[in-house]
């Protein structure tokens, strides 16, 4: 879906184009740092903070990996803690 006006989104595409390949890396980071810190507020939001690496690996990866997949992931992440 999209609700932005085709010139708007060519305005757009320039400006962004226009920058630094590091530039666009550097507001990708940032973008996924606070996407990050939201989905952490909602966590905590529920009271349900146990186990927050296997909750943030739902929420964000759900889609693309399997349970068993996040399994071993945060069994390493809780291996080097």
């Amino acid at each position: 879906m999209t609700d932005t006006d085709p010139k708007t989104e060519a305005i757009y595409a320039k400006m962004i184009m226009a920058k630094s390949g590091v530039e666009r890396l550097k507001m990708g980071l940032s973008m996924f740092d606070m996407s990050k810190k939201i989905v952490i507020a909602s966590i905590r939001a529920t009271g349900n903070t146990d186990n927050m690496t296997r909750q943030l690996l739902i929420r964000f990866y759900q889609d693309v990996l399997d349970s068993d997949t996040i399994d071993k992931i945060t069994a390493l992440a809780s291996q080097q803690s």
